[in-house]
């Protein structure tokens, strides 16, 4: 809800039907402030009889995912890798983006 929230924000327009749907996901958390938008918006009949809003399940998907590198812990980078990528290179990947990144520290940092 607060990702859909912020797309909102910095959409430079919003349709009714995208603060319709808003609303509708917005009922279950806050029933009394949805549904006094919802009849302000002229929406018939009570949100609560309204359908729950469709979603296209094709932008669902993502072509890359992050994959983030971590030792004991603490991170150490992180790379956006194809998410059909093999599962089997991935720990080399990670293993020498991590070399990679301790080449370029300092030996020997100074305390001052």
């Amino acid at each position: 809800m607060m990702v859909f929230s912020n797309a909102l924000q910095k959409a430079p327009a919003v349709t009714r039907a995208t603060a319709l749907a808003f609303l509708q996901v917005l009922a279950p958390f806050a029933p009394h402030i949805a549904e006094e938008l919802w009849s302000r918006r002229g929406a018939e009949p009570s949100i609560l009889r309204a359908p729950w809003p469709h979603f296209d399940t094709a932008r669902l998907t993502v072509s890359e995912v992050k994959l983030v590198f971590q030792v004991n812990g603490r991170h150490r980078g992180d790379q956006l890798v194809s998410r059909r990528a093999c599962r089997k290179a991935m720990p080399s990947s990670s293993r020498r983006r991590i070399r990679k990144q301790r080449r370029s520290l300092p030996e020997n940092p100074s305390n001052a």
